[in-house]
């Protein structure tokens, strides 16, 4: 298989489908925005964390310091031990931030099962579907749930075992081997992470294109990247870098709305029209959020219709490329 041709075909055909059905991007907006809030952003918004190595470095720096949590859970302890009461608004305050985020997560799971279900409905019906699309993703949204929260608990696993290190080191050692040791750690994280997003990305369109339960899913997702670990790779990095492209498309584009009224802004509290240049600053505000607000919920959309079409295409080449449901049943 021709490896540009691939590229080519999967996102072109992802994008006709995005731009053309613009209702879906409802969907990349539950998607889009509850990822980053209940932690499903490994099979979403995270893989796009990747073009931002300047967030990922402050996130990253912030979690190995690791005293937030620490301090948290210390004020709150003894918060405790001097109020007995207080165990139970800690209790109800925690069960019902509980409740939202799990309610949220179904929500966010819910909207991308319908999104690859949709791509399962156009090859079945020959178009695009809402309502077979819903049907069909009312079936595997359980397994869907069990996939986004185990990668939610491995990951975090994950983030503990790296941080650990780093911490260490920062606390008992300090200096230029800590910040190396540091860097190399990152890189290495960084890289387990992105063959886990892959992972839960391919376990989540095999349980829906080929109805598996989850572990038969979560093998399905293994192999299917393991012998395909070139493609799938490149489609990785493919949407990293159009990810960079876009964003750097949409900054140009709000900078040239941004700067004009900054500067209209300006020429109107020097002539003392107060009213009008307190309004600029939301007007901005507004635009800037709107654009990154359509822009991800789009690009959302985007990506989980061309990881669907991709293993459609790869399964179809043949039984040398196919991995097939005996194949994961062993």
């Amino acid at each position: 298989m021709n490896y540009l041709t691939f590229f080519r075909a999967v996102l072109g055909e992802a994008y006709l489908m995005t731009w053309r059905n613009k209702g879906w991007w409802l969907l990349g907006v539950l998607a889009f925005f509850l990822s980053g809030t209940i932690g499903y952003q490994l099979a979403t918004r995270g893989m796009n964390n990747l073009a931002n190595p300047v967030e990922w470095m402050n996130r990253w720096q912030s979690i190995s310091a690791g005293a937030s949590p620490w301090v948290l859970f210390v004020g709150q302890w003894r918060l405790l031990t001097n109020d007995p009461g207080a165990w139970f608004t800690l209790v109800g305050v925690w069960l019902i931030i509980g409740v939202i985020l799990f309610a949220l997560l179904c929500l966010s799971a819910y909207a991308v099962t319908v999104l690859i279900s949709a791509v399962k409905v156009r090859e079945q019906q020959g178009e695009l579907s809402f309502v077979l699309a819903v049907r069909e993703a009312w079936y595997h949204a359980r397994t869907v749930v069990a996939v986004v929260i185990l990668t939610q608990f491995v990951s975090n696993i994950i983030l503990a075992l790296f941080s650990l290190p780093v911490l260490a080191l920062t606390v008992y050692s300090g200096g230029i081997v800590a910040g190396s040791v540091s860097v190399l750690l990152y890189v290495v994280y960084a890289l387990v992470m992105a063959i886990l997003a892959m992972w839960v990305v391919l376990t989540l369109v095999g349980a829906i294109l080929y109805d598996l339960p989850l572990f038969k899913a979560l093998r399905f997702g293994w192999v299917f990247f393991w012998r395909h670990w070139r493609l799938t790779t490149g489609l990785f990095l493919s949407q990293v870098l159009v990810t960079v492209i876009a964003s750097f498309i949409l900054i140009v584009l709000v900078s040239f709305i941004v700067i004009p009224v900054t500067i209209i802004g300006y020429l109107l509290v020097a002539n003392q029209q107060y009213d009008i240049s307190q309004f600029l600053p939301n007007l901005i505000l507004l635009l800037t959020f709107g654009g990154f607000f359509v822009f991800g919920s789009a690009y959302t959309v985007f990506q989980l219709f061309s990881w669907t079409l991709a293993v459609l295409t790869i399964q179809e080449q043949g039984t040398a490329w196919r991995v097939s449901i005996e194949e994961i049943s062993l």
